[in-house]
């Protein structure tokens, strides 16, 4: 896991992000992208976005924030042929 600093794009006092994401996934087997909390260390308690073989996908992702508005992401080890994150939307 790595820790996704959104202090720069989340004012002070939000503790929710919606992220949009959109990628082409790597061109044999799979991709997958996993976000949660920073400091959440519960299996079912994340977002998870798979693509395979080449195929476009698009999720919206909500997910909470810390107090220094960290969370967290990680990548299978293939990776991804594109992968596109923006910030959407925050709220308390």
């Amino acid at each position: 896991w790595h820790d996704w600093d959104l202090s720069s794009i989340v004012p002070a006092g939000y503790r929710t992000a919606v992220i949009h994401v959109f990628g082409q996934a790597i061109s044999s087997g799979s991709s997958i992208l996993d976000i949660r909390k920073n400091g959440n260390s519960n299996a079912w308690n994340m977002s998870e976005l798979i693509g395979v073989n080449s195929q476009y996908v698009y999720a919206d992702i909500v997910v909470q924030l810390d107090a220094n508005r960290v969370c967290e992401y990680k990548s299978s080890a293939g990776g991804w042929t594109s992968l596109n994150l923006i910030v959407g939307a925050y709220f308390q």
